[in-house]
C-alpha cells in the first residue's frame, strides 16, 4: 500500500474502491503544501489538476476579488475540489483559496485520464460516488428549500401580525385624533360663548354703572309732596325722574299705613 492509501479510503469519493484500485490511485497523487491565504485555483483558468484536502481548509469564492464577490463554500479534510472541469471540459468556474496552512493531494489530469481509461471499475466507483453526492445534494438542497420555506411562512406569519398591529395602533390613534378633535371644537366654542356672554355682561355692567353715575349725587326732593327738582329745575315726581334717569319701572299699588287711613272699611 503507498504512502496516501490510508488516506484515500476516508475520502468519499474512493469509498467504493478496494486495495488494488486505491494503490493505483496512490501512485498518480502527488503532495502540494500551501500557506494560508494562498489561491490554488483561479476562477476562468484551464483545468489542470484535482485537489484532496489531507491537511487544513480552503474558501470558494465567485468573483474573487471584485466588489460583488460571494463566498460559496468552505471545505476541509478530505473533500476534493477541481474535479468538475476534468467532466466538463470548461475552465474553472471558481476561486480556491486557503483559509489556513493546508496539505493537498493532486492528481493531473492525464494521469486521472489515464486511470480512469484503464481501470473502468475506478470509473464506475467514482460515477456512483459523485451519483450519490449529487443526490445528497438535491436532497439536501430540496430540505434546505423546505426550511427556507418554514421560515419564510413564519416571517410572513409575524408580518402580517405586525401589520395588523399596526393598522390597530393607526385607527386607534386616528380615533383618539378624532376626539381630540372634537373636544377642542367644544372648547372653543364654549370659550366664544363664555366670551360673549362675558362682553354682554361687561356691556351690561358698564350700562349699569353708567346709570348708577347719573343717579348718584344729593338732588333736592320737596319735603312736603316728595317731588324731585331735575337739572334744569324743574319740579317733577320721583317715579318719573327714576325713570328718566334709569330701568326701573313702577307698577301702582298701596302700602299698608295708607291702606288704613284712606280706606278703612277695606283693611283688616
Amino acid at each position: 500500500m503507498g504512502q496516501h492509501s490510508e488516506f484515500l479510503k476516508t475520502v468519499e469519493y474512493f469509498q467504493g474502491l478496494d486495495d488494488r484500485e486505491i494503490d493505483l490511485l496512490d501512485r498518480v497523487c502527488r503532495l502540494e503544501m500551501y500557506q494560508a491565504d494562498r489561491v490554488v485555483i483561479a476562477e476562468g483558468s484551464r483545468k489542470e489538476k484535482l485537489f484532496i484536502i489531507q491537511k487544513g481548509a480552503v474558501k470558494v469564492y465567485k468573483r474573487f476579488g471584485a466588489p460583488d464577490a460571494s463566498l460559496l463554500a468552505e471545505m476541509g479534510v478530505g473533500e476534493i475540489f477541481g474535479e468538475l472541469s476534468f467532466v466538463d471540459d470548461r475552465p474553472r468556474s471558481a476561486t480556491v483559496k486557503t483559509s489556513r496552512p493546508s496539505t493537498l493531494l493532486t492528481v493531473d489530469q492525464e494521469d486521472f485520464t489515464q486511470l480512469m481509461s484503464d481501470n473502468m471499475s475506478i470509473s464506475f466507483s467514482i460515477m456512483r460516488s459523485i451519483a450519490g453526492m449529487i443526490r445528497r445534494f438535491n436532497e439536501n438542497f430540496v430540505e434546505s428549500l423546505k426550511v427556507r420555506n418554514r421560515e419564510l411562512e413564519k416571517m410572513n406569519t409575524r408580518l402580517k401580525t405586525y401589520q395588523d398591529h399596526l393598522e390597530e395602533q393607526v385607527k386607534t390613534r386616528t380615533q383618539d385624533l378624532t376626539n381630540a378633535n372634537e373636544a377642542l371644537k367644544k372648547e372653543i366654542a364654549f370659550r366664544r360663548q363664555t366670551e360673549a356672554e362675558k362682553e354682554r355682561a361687561i356691556f351690561k355692567l358698564e350700562s349699569a354703572m353708567a346709570r348708577v353715575k347719573n343717579l348718584s349725587g344729593l338732588f333736592p326732593v320737596c319735603i312736603k309732596c316728595r317731588k324731585v327738582r331735575d337739572e334744569e329745575g324743574y319740579w317733577q315726581r320721583l317715579e318719573r325722574y327714576l325713570q328718566a334717569h334709569s330701568d326701573a319701572e313702577f307698577r301702582e299699588s298701596i302700602c299698608d299705613d295708607c291702606s288704613e287711613a284712606f280706606y278703612p272699611k277695606f283693611y283688616k
